[in-house]
């Protein structure tokens, strides 16, 4: 995620597209960026469980996520987070 916001941040991150073929904007650009290494790693995220934060040169990414591990006779849900800036 720190590449992501690094990336974002000197203007270097691919831009996100709509359908219509425009630019989703910078934020959505960070989230689809997060969404597609989230995919390559399995990890159960989606963009609503990305928040990010712009001032000034400095991109700010939080990432809250649940997991469900399944134990004998009980399910866990397992919190992750993390926060991240260039």
């Amino acid at each position: 995620m720190k590449e992501i916001a690094t990336l974002s941040a000197v203007g270097m991150l691919p831009e996100a597209r709509t359908s219509s073929g425009r630019s989703s904007g910078p934020v959505s650009d960070v989230q689809e960026a997060v969404l597609s290494k989230a995919r390559e790693l399995e990890i159960p995220l989606r963009k609503e469980d990305i928040k990010v934060r712009r001032e000034e040169a400095t991109v700010f990414i939080k990432v809250k996520y649940t997991v469900p591990i399944e134990l004998p006779g009980r399910t866990y849900d397992y919190n992750f987070e993390f926060a991240v800036h260039n």
